[in-house]
């Protein structure tokens, strides 16, 4: 369950916090932590993650990669939350900016970035939100 994924995340943090192990390498080193057996079943799953994008986020790039992207990530959230606020956002915009806040509350139980079409689909909401956000501030 998502409970034994987010603590083999966490020791995984513990034990690499500044640089993490590399972009999509948690899916090939939990093996190990399921079990005291040293050598991990080769027929484990190698699509498992951790169901949860900011603990991937950390797992994979440590703190050093993961404090730039979630300061990013919290900079956008900040326009989109002041953004859907103002009178004149056109339907486009709020579609947009609430597309991107369910990304950022799914990512709670999930990470999606591995997934082609839905980290393409993530990247574009982000530019389309920052060109609205652009054109806005012009």
């Amino acid at each position: 369950g998502r409970g034994v994924l987010w603590g083999i995340a966490a020791r995984l943090i513990a034990e690499h916090p500044l640089t993490g192990i590399g972009l999509d390498n948690y899916r090939l080193t939990y093996g190990r932590y399921l079990s005291d057996d040293p050598q991990p079943e080769t027929d484990l799953d190698r699509t498992v993650h951790s169901n949860n994008w900011y603990l991937e986020t950390v797992v994979s790039v440590g703190v050093a990669g993961a404090l730039p992207f979630f300061l990013w990530l919290a900079a956008l959230l900040w326009a989109i939350l002041r953004g859907l606020r103002r009178p004149d956002s056109t339907p486009l915009q709020i579609a947009a900016g609430a597309s991107l806040l369910a990304f950022v509350v799914h990512g709670l139980l999930d990470y999606f970035l591995l997934f082609n079409a839905t980290a393409l689909l993530f990247w574009m909401l982000a530019a389309l939100w920052l060109l609205f956000d652009s054109a806005r501030a012009a």
